[in-house]
């Protein structure tokens, strides 16, 4: 007899003990977006949609599939972010200010070299 450890949305495993886990206001948002993608139409289209019917599809349809596809995958990235812990997202978070800033450096050193050859 085998026990749940979780379940899919779309390509991502919401596990029961990180979801446990989390604090409730994450809980909810997550119970909330899973019950939000299990009501959507979803149609994989790498495994549910062959060829022909592709092909046979009015643009109705195919733009129907498309915007229901882009909120499933908007669903699956909150969900993502969602289940990241707060270390994580603080990691995240300082390692994006960094390349920012180093950003930052780079187009003041591309100024001052640009400004220096046309100054020759």
């Amino acid at each position: 007899m085998s026990q749940a450890t979780g379940y899919f949305v779309r390509d991502t495993l919401v596990d029961y003990s990180v979801l446990n886990s989390l604090p409730v206001e994450r809980r909810e948002k997550i119970q909330a977006l899973t019950v939000e993608y299990s009501r959507s139409a979803y149609i994989d289209v790498r495994t549910q949609l062959g060829p022909d019917q592709a092909r046979r599809m009015s643009n109705k349809q195919r733009n129907s599939i498309t915007s229901t596809a882009c909120r499933v995958f908007d669903i699956e990235r909150e969900i993502n972010q969602l289940l990241k812990s707060d270390s994580q997202l603080q990691e995240e978070a300082t390692k994006e200010a960094m390349e920012a800033k180093q950003s930052e450096i780079n187009r003041i050193g591309y100024r001052i070299r640009d400004i220096e050859n046309y100054l020759q």
